[in-house]
């Protein structure tokens, strides 16, 4: 296709399934330099995923706060 240089994939074949998402969002933050996310409230996933990238320092870019 040539519209990209490869593809990567989380490890995640010994993780139960009821875990899935939660591991992959964590990967996907470790394997970050910066996060660009739209969160506009304080609960569910996304706003987990979005502490953790806090707790980790990185770099957040969180468009919800962004003014229009």
């Amino acid at each position: 296709s040539g519209l990209y240089d490869s593809t990567i994939y989380p490890p995640l074949e010994n993780v139960p399934l009821r875990f899935a998402i939660s591991k992959r969002n964590e990967w996907m933050i470790n394997e970050s330099d910066l996060i660009i996310a739209y969160v506009s409230h304080s609960y569910g996933g996304a706003y987990k995923t979005l502490q953790y990238a806090v707790r980790k320092n990185k770099r957040i870019i969180n468009l919800a706060n962004s003014k229009d």
